[in-house]
């Protein structure tokens, strides 16, 4: 970085810059597996990177197979639907994946001599080799491959309008992430986007579940009603059709019918209106980058900062009106006050992440969209247990770090006069309540939807999900210290826990769970229902007094571990 200078840059420079911030990501990325604790994080992504290729090898081929279809077939029409395909995964996996976790601060880049044009250049190249949208190139080129493949005499004009879309694509990505991450500087923002986000996913369940035949009340749909819903969905394509056909998506598709009906002129004005769009793209992401240059902030700290009032006379002392006396002072705090007041902040933690208020009201929605339909097709025991565990879904992560939130504020715990394993247990009541309401939200919705369960069932359910908390809490404290993560409620694509500790979490409640489905079964088998809950009891005491034991050690194992807790939590994100 010491050849960045304000005068403009050659080619070769150019060339070495790119490819240093290229190893830079690289080297971010092995060394963050040279820490303590992290080769567990290794052996994780050596078990998801193949999944995760699969995945996008699957998803290409999908594609592909789409555009030569319809290529093929004459369906020119219908390729914008590929290409909004393409669009929205874009949004979508760039919020789920987000960018590799790095210790390096892009804003860094300010100190070195450089002009605002080669700021702006450096971290819109920052952020396009991040694998979502590296995974969305290739979709698009497996798009661009089936038109070649059904018509290779649009080679060129594939080439053309998909390179101008994919940019298009990328810019728009880097525009409103940069944004985002803005707006989210604020609660209040946070807040609204969260919402935005539920409503839309929230929305898109319930398209799900009215428009496909899977899930229609009255079995299985005949050939008449599923024609119906098909005219039903194109009648409101065609309704929304002209505006589709005016955003980046309708334009490449309609460049690829253009050249097809062999209308240059038409090819090129589509082209050029898909390449404005990316130019006014890039023009917001400079306004942004603009503001990043000059210095702003965007930390909570920053902008929780009061504003003089016009009213004040002069600087408000920050001690209490009243003296504390001194024998007050001496007095230590009971064991119940301190976990009064550690509960009080883990609350107050929980109304301002509304990530975790997210993952607490979209199982029981998803519940309430899922459990009337399915209960017409499938075993409403069945359907109960399956709501428990997804319940779980979201709660049992958070327990794998559970000093994300602290960041740097974990040093005071070991200055204050508390013991960790108090605020571990702060920690896992909060946990415990979030799931305790789920689940009797979830156990509400499934009387009033299908009906009362079993009383064994009951029992059962109840007892399995005490026993599965108890089981991911324990595992859950010492993943919490030994590899934890930070948790910037200001960016987005944040982790709630390591790639091993998801992992950890997800498996352990995949077994807990065919655990409890074949205890379940067995109990079935030999016509004896109450040995599901009677089991259930058993392993959830033994749960129990394995999570006390553990939690006791907890003082002196993040003692020794206080080191790997400090460093990474005080990472800037």
């Amino acid at each position: 970085m010491a050849e960045l200078s304000t005068a403009p840059w050659t080619g070769e420079q150019k060339r070495a810059q790119y490819w240093a911030i290229t190893r830079l990501r690289w080297r971010i990325f092995l060394n963050g597996f040279r820490g303590k604790g992290n080769r567990g994080d290794l052996l994780a992504w050596i078990l998801i990177i193949p999944l995760f290729l699969l995945f996008v090898a699957s998803l290409a081929f999908g594609v592909g197979f789409f555009a030569w279809a319809l290529v093929q077939k004459g369906s020119f029409n219908l390729l914008a639907a590929v290409f909004w395909a393409i669009f929205a995964l874009a949004q979508l996996v760039n919020i789920n994946l987000g960018s590799p976790g790095t210790t390096f601060d892009p804003t860094q880049l300010i100190r070195f001599p450089m002009n605002l044009r080669s700021y702006v250049l450096v971290r819109l190249f920052f952020g396009l080799i991040g694998p979502g949208n590296v995974m969305v190139s290739l979709l698009t080129a497996a798009a661009a491959i089936g038109i070649v493949i059904a018509k290779p005499q649009l080679w060129l004009a594939a080439l053309i309008a998909l390179t101008v879309f994919t940019l298009v694509n990328l810019l728009f990505t880097r525009m409103i992430f940069v944004w985002i991450d803005r707006w989210l500087s604020t609660r209040r923002a946070r807040e609204l986007f969260t919402a935005l986000i539920f409503l839309f996913s929230v929305g898109f369940q319930w398209a799900n579940v009215h428009f496909n035949p899977a899930f229609d009340k009255r079995g299985t749909p005949t050939v008449h009603a599923l024609s119906e819903r098909a005219q039903k969905l194109q009648h409101i394509y065609h309704a929304a059709a002209p505006v589709l056909h005016l955003l980046p998506p309708g334009l490449c598709a309609d460049s690829i019918t253009a050249a097809h009906q062999r209308q240059p002129a038409l090819f090129a004005a589509e082209v050029t209106a898909d390449a404005t769009y990316g130019l006014l793209f890039l023009l917001v992401f400079s306004v942004r980058m603009r503001a990043e240059y000059r210095g702003e902030s965007l930390s909570d700290a920053a902008n929780a900062v009061p504003r003089p009032s016009k009213r004040s006379t002069g600087p408000r002392s920050a001690l209490p009106a009243h003296s504390i006396s001194e024998a007050e002072e001496r007095t230590p705090p009971s064991a119940s006050t301190v976990l009064q007041a550690l509960l009080r902040r883990e609350f107050l933690y929980l109304r301002r992440n509304t990530g975790l208020i997210y993952g607490l009201v979209a199982p029981i929605v998803m519940v309430v969209l899922f459990a009337g339909r399915l209960a017409r097709h499938q075993n409403s025991t069945w359907i109960f247990g399956a709501s428990l565990a997804y319940a779980l879904l979201g709660i049992v992560p958070i327990s794998y770090n559970s000093f994300g939130l602290d960041g740097t504020g974990a040093q005071l715990f070991f200055f204050a006069p508390v013991r960790v394993r108090d605020v571990l247990l702060a920690k896992n009541i909060l946990n415990s309540v979030l799931a305790v309401v789920d689940v009797a939200v979830i156990l509400g919705v499934i009387i009033y939807l299908v009906g009362v369960p079993p009383l064994p069932v009951l029992l059962g359910g109840v007892l399995w999900t005490a026993m599965t908390l108890l089981i991911e809490t324990t595992l859950g404290n010492y993943r919490s210290i030994n590899t934890p993560r930070k948790i910037d409620l200001t960016r987005t694509a944040q982790k709630q826990a390591s790639p091993l500790s998801a992992l950890l979490s997800m498996g352990i409640l995949l077994l807990t769970a065919a655990a409890g489905w074949a205890l379940m079964r067995l109990s079935e088998a030999v016509r004896f229902p109450w040995l599901f809950p009677a089991a259930t009891l058993a392993l959830a005491l033994g749960a129990a007094f394995v999570y006390r034991k553990n939690l006791g050690l907890m003082d002196e194992y993040a003692l020794r571990h206080r080191d790997t807790l400090f460093t990474e939590l005080g990472k800037k994100a």
